[in-house]
C-alpha cells in the first residue's frame, strides 16, 4: 500500500482580507486530493522565507520597528507548521494502521474529527509525564515512580539510539507497534536483563497506551498488545517461591541472640512484618497511637497504604497485639501520645520524605537478613517482603486459615493475589495469634 504524500500548498486562489494568503496542507492519494486547513496565512514573501530554513532572520518578521527578533518569530512559525504537519501525519499513521480502504478525504475528516485532539499525548514522552504527574495526585509511592521514569528512560534512549536522528522527545506512540516492541524486547534481553524486567517495561508501556486512549490522544487501533500477528502478548512470569518454611524461620529466630546491636532492630523489624499479617514497611511506619491502636480492645488497626490507590472497596487490617507485638513497641517505639507514631521509623524532622525514609529502612532490614541468613545456612535470596509471604503460608498450614481470611487480614482485593503469597485465618483469629506466639515462644520474653 503506497504512503499518501503530505505537503504545505499555499492557497492563492484567493486572498484573505489582510492580502495574505492561507496556508494548507494537501494530502494527495490514489489520485485524489484534499486540502486541510491549518490556521497559518502568510503573503507569498513571507511563506518562501518561511520555507527557506537556512534563512534564520528577516526585518519582515521582527515583531515591531524596535525589535529585532525576526530568528525568534521565525523559528516559533515553523515549529508550529512542524506539529500541524505531525498531525496530520498522525491521522495517515491511524487510517493505514487500520487496514481498511480510505481515501485522501478521509486523511482531512480525521485530521478534523478530535483523534488527535489531546495533542501533547501523542506522544510518549509527555504521555508518560502526564501519567507520573497523575501517580504524583494519587501518592504513588517513590519507588514505583522511580521504576515507571526508569522504563521510560530506558526505552527513550533505546529510541535515539536507532537513529542519530531520533529526538527521544519526538517518538509517537502509535510508532511503538508489535515490531517494535519485539525489537526492544530483544534489546533487554541481549542487555542481560530477565523476563520478569521485560514484562514490567512492557505493563508500563501498556498502561500509558491505556491512558492515551482514555484521553483520546490515540485510536484504540493503535493498540499493539493482545493476540495475533500483529499485536504482543505480555508473557507471565512464574513468581519466585518466597515463603519461608517453619524450620527456616525457627532458625532465623534461634539465631537473634547472635546479633550485633546495629543488626538487631532491623532483624526484629522484618520480623514485626510477620507479626503484623505482613504489613508492608510504609504501613508500619505510619502508624500512629492515636488512630491505630486501641488499647482497649488491644487491636491494631490500619488500612494497607497501596488500598487507597488500588481499589474502592478498602477493608481495615486488625491484629491482636500479642507480648512479642508489646515487646516490640517497647524496644523501637515512640513515645505514648496519640500524634506520635508507635514505631521509630520516621522522623518527622527528617528533610527525606517518607517513602524515601522506608526505602532506606529497607534496604537496611535486607542487608541484615542476608547477612544473617548466610551464617544459618537459610537462602540467601531472603528480604522482608518474605515475612509477607511466611504470614499467609504459615496461616493456612499451621493456623487452618481458608484463602478467603487471608485475604481478609492482608487486605487484597482479590483473592488471585492472595494466592501469589501462598506456597502451597480461620474464622477463630486466635488460631493465627496462637500460631505465632508457639513460634517466637521465649525469644522476645527476655526483652
Amino acid at each position: 500500500m503506497k504512503r499518501p504524500k503530505l505537503s504545505f500548498y499555499l492557497d492563492t486562489r484567493r486572498a484573505l482580507q489582510d492580502g495574505k494568503m492561507p496556508v494548507k496542507i494537501m494530502a494527495y492519494y490514489n489520485s485524489k486530493q484534499a486540502l486541510i486547513s491549518t490556521g497559518y496565512a502568510f503573503s507569498e514573501c513571507e511563506w518562501d522565507i518561511i520555507q527557506n530554513r537556512t534563512q534564520k532572520k528577516s526585518k519582515m518578521f521582527d515583531s515591531s520597528k524596535d525589535s529585532n527578533d525576526s530568528d525568534i518569530v521565525l523559528s516559533t512559525l515553523r515549529a508550529g507548521l512542524d506539529e500541524v504537519m505531525q498531525r496530520a501525519d498522525n491521522a495517515v499513521e491511524f487510517l493505514t494502521k487500520r487496514g481498511t480502504p480510505f481515501q485522501a478525504s478521509d486523511i482531512k475528516t480525521e485530521y478534523e474529527n478530535g483523534h488527535y485532539a489531546n495533542g501533547d499525548l501523542i506522544y510518549l514522552s509527555k504521555c508518560n509525564e502526564a501519567y507520573l504527574a497523575r501517580l504524583d495526585d494519587i501518592k504513588a509511592s517513590a519507588k514505583t515512580v522511580k521504576q515507571y521514569r526508569g522504563i521510560y528512560n530506558s526505552m527513550a534512549a533505546y529510541y535515539e539510539g536507532l537513529s542519530k536522528r531520533n529526538d527521544r522527545d519526538k517518538l509517537r506512540l502509535v510508532q511503538i507497534d508489535a515490531k517494535f516492541l519485539r525489537d526492544y524486547q530483544e534489546y533487554l534481553t541481549n542487555k542481560g536483563d530477565s523476563q520478569a524486567t521485560v514484562s514490567a517495561h512492557f505493563r508500563y508501556i501498556k498502561a500509558l497506551f491505556n491512558y492515551a486512549i482514555q484521553k483520546e490522544a490515540i485510536p484504540k487501533e493503535a493498540y499493539p498488545f493482545g493476540r495475533g500477528d500483529d499485536k504482543v502478548t505480555i508473557q507471565g512470569v512464574r513468581r519466585t517461591k518466597k515463603a519461608l518454611t517453619k524450620k527456616e524461620l525457627e532458625t532465623l529466630l534461634n539465631y537473634r541472640g547472635h546479633l550485633l546491636k546495629r543488626q538487631l532492630r532491623n532483624f526484629d523489624l522484618a520480623i514485626l512484618s510477620f507479626l503484623l499479617n505482613g504489613a508492608n514497611m510504609i504501613d508500619i511506619a505510619k502508624l500512629t497511637y492515636g488512630q491505630n491502636y486501641d488499647k482497649n480492645s488491644n487491636c491494631i488497626t490500619f488500612i494497607r497504604q497501596k488500598s487507597y490507590r488500588t481499589t474502592d472497596n478498602i477493608v481495615p487490617i486488625t491484629v491482636h497485639v500479642t507480648d512479642a507485638i508489646r515487646t516490640m513497641i517497647k524496644l523501637y517505639g515512640n513515645e505514648d501520645k496519640p500524634e506520635n507514631y508507635i514505631f521509630n521509623i520516621l522522623k518527622k524532622d527528617s528533610p527525606l520524605p517518607p517513602e524515601e525514609q522506608v526505602a532506606n529502612t529497607v534496604r537496611a532490614i535486607g542487608k541484615t537478613l542476608k547477612c544473617v541468613a548466610k551464617k544459618c545456612g537459610v537462602r540467601t535470596d531472603i528480604s522482608y517482603q518474605f515475612f509477607r509471604h511466611t504470614h499467609a503460608t504459615l496461616s493456612i498450614k499451621d493456623a487452618g486459615a481458608s484463602l478467603y481470611d487471608i485475604k481478609v487480614t492482608m487486605g487484597h482485593s482479590s483473592a488471585k493475589t492472595t494466592e501469589a503469597y501462598i506456597s502451597s485465618l480461620p474464622d477463630d483469629d486466635d488460631k493465627v495469634s496462637n500460631m505465632k506466639a508457639n513460634l517466637l515462644n521465649g525469644i522476645y520474653s527476655k526483652d
